[in-house]
């Protein structure tokens, strides 16, 4: 695969706003009772506003974006989280009506043990009356799907990132999983 195929799409984006409301703020809560309870307005509260809001013919099949909308058409189907990163420049507050702008930063092609890949980059940025509040980047990669046969990817051990600033268990079920989804709009099918 050729680095230059999307470079059309650097920097492409949209903006989209919402409004951190009491009731985000319940449910998030309910959701997360461990997390950071005593905050006004939950760090990881971020992660719902203003989510893509496609009717479902512009649905891929893994309940993202299909492709062609917010990322390019290419030949490989199966998206993944790749990691990524998030900085607290400020504090949200519960009215805060949030502007948050998503570019695409990077598209870069490469090979791995599973054969092609694409790793895409995108940059979310938080703001409040224009002053930033969040900036993370989400790093996905699309691979092709699983053939049978295929061996198991095996994946190397986290990195060490020091002493984290805060920190928590978390213990999953169906219920919180279905909760965060809805929270989030996120329809993928592993959720």
């Amino acid at each position: 695969m050729d680095n230059g195929a999307y470079q059309d799409w650097i920097n492409r984006g949209h903006c989209r706003s919402d409004v951190i409301t009491n009731r985000l703020i319940e449910e998030f809560h309910a959701t997360l009772p461990d997390i950071l309870a005593k905050d006004p307005v939950p760090l990881g509260l971020f992660w719902a506003l203003a989510p893509d809001a496609l009717a479902p013919g512009d649905l891929g099949r893994d309940g993202h974006a299909r492709l062609g909308i917010n990322m390019p058409q290419m030949p490989l189907p199966r998206r993944m989280w790749a990691g990524g990163e998030v900085s607290f420049l400020g504090t949200f507050r519960p009215g805060d009506n949030v502007a948050k702008d998503s570019r695409i930063e990077k598209i870069e092609a490469k090979t791995g043990s599973t054969g092609p890949l694409i790793f895409i980059s995108v940059r979310h940025r938080y703001c409040v009356a224009g002053v930033e509040i969040v900036n993370e980047r989400q790093n996905l990669v699309y691979r092709r799907d699983a053939a049978p046969g295929d061996p198991v990817p095996t994946y190397p051990p986290a990195p060490d990132i020091g002493t984290a600033a805060a920190s928590f268990a978390l213990t999953s079920d169906p219920v919180r999983l279905f909760r965060f989804s809805a929270l989030t709009f996120n329809g993928h099918r592993i959720h």
